[in-house]
């Protein structure tokens, strides 16, 4: 028997009678493919010539994901722009979803590269055990009356005192060995908190961490401070909308962005001008900001090179072809992420600048 479309819920002032009420119907009730299939047709206008595509793509890529995801790229007015077709966008979304892919393998790099280098000062400088290195009067206790030390100190008691399961490697370290070395909570502490653990770092612990990651920054200190904690919460912030599943491509952070003065000082001139931030807008917090930030923390050029060969070949094999489909593709993917329109050769360029 087929469920009614209705919202059901307790009210709570019958509890003691324990009976039901109705409050309508579902505003997005159940929708076989092929009723998804009309409704893209009719209510949205986008073009679908073969409907047993059509189910398969939505099978994939998801109605959700089909509108909500890419409503911002190509519809006007509640309504598909004008020649759309299902074809090209899904396969739009397969070219998206493989520069998702590269760009998430090298935000997982950047995070335990600066997970590995933070737990490098904090045992070299504050010990080994953790009531060595989270002693609270070895960092500041507050920064800004917005972050407090305790608060990533419960952060980390909540992993290791047995409150929640405790997760590996941590529980190793608690069962074989006398003490959990930083190296070894880090991973298991979230990226966000590791970020806002720098600004609590004394004095010295931040200078030795800020110049493990960003060497070749001929910036003031203070600036390298915030550039960095920037670029890294950039990297958190992409990452989780990819690991998600979120929309990604029209996503931009609105509290952590690039400084275009400190950009154009630190990046090869390469991979990027002035022009680009003074008259496109770009590298600020859209995704070539978040590649930007990927290439200047990966820190090792060999990595470095690893990276840009992986975005050149995709881009190579998809966007920078000279199909008609992909010239169409690589326009509307070019002018929505701020990714240059020759990237092809700012990569091939940077590759040999960092081979030298």
């Amino acid at each position: 028997m087929k469920r009614p479309a209705f919202a059901v819920r307790h009210c709570p002032s019958a509890k003691a009678v324990g009976f039901l009420f109705y409050i309508g119907e579902y505003d997005k009730p159940f929708k076989t493919y092929r009723e998804q299939i009309d409704i893209l047709k009719n209510r949205y206008g986008l073009i679908i010539e073969d409907e047993d595509f059509a189910e398969a793509a939505l099978k994939s890529l998801t109605y959700y994901d089909l509108v909500n995801g890419y409503k911002d790229c190509f519809m006007e007015k509640e309504r598909f722009i004008e020649g759309m077709t299902i074809d090209f966008i899904y396969l739009f979304s397969l070219v998206d979803k493989g520069i998702q892919s590269i760009l998430f393998k090298y935000s997982t790099i950047v995070e335990n590269s600066f997970k590995t280098k933070l737990a490098y000062v904090l045992a070299e400088n504050l010990g080994v055990h953790q009531d060595e290195y989270l002693n609270e009067r070895c960092f500041y206790k507050s920064y800004n009356n917005k972050l407090f030390f305790s608060d990533f100190k419960r952060h980390c008691n909540d992993i290791y005192s047995g409150v929640k399961p405790i997760p590996q490697p941590t529980k190793h370290y608690m069962q074989k060995h006398n003490h959990i070395p930083p190296w070894i909570l880090l991973k298991n502490v979230s990226f966000g908190n590791t970020i806002n653990l720098i600004r609590l770092l004394q004095a010295s612990e931040q200078q030795k961490l800020i110049q493990m990651l960003l060497p070749d920054a001929a910036i003031p200190y203070n600036n390298k401070v915030e550039f960095t904690i920037s670029s890294l919460n950039i990297i958190r912030e992409y990452r989780n909308k990819i690991a998600h599943n979120l929309k990604f491509i029209t996503f931009k952070p609105t509290r952590n962005k690039l400084s275009p003065t400190i950009t154009t000082k630190i990046v090869s001139k390469n991979l990027l001008r002035w022009k680009d931030i003074n008259k496109n807008k770009v590298a600020v917090h859209d995704i070539y900001a978040y590649i930007l930030a990927l290439d200047l923390l990966l820190g090792d050029n060999y990595i470095r090179r690893c990276f840009c060969r992986e975005l050149l070949g995709l881009f190579e094999a998809t966007i920078l072809l000279e199909e008609e489909v992909f010239r169409a593709i690589g326009m509307h993917y070019f002018k929505i992420t701020g990714i240059p329109e020759n990237i092809g050769v700012r990569l091939t360029n940077y590759m040999k600048e960092i081979t030298k």
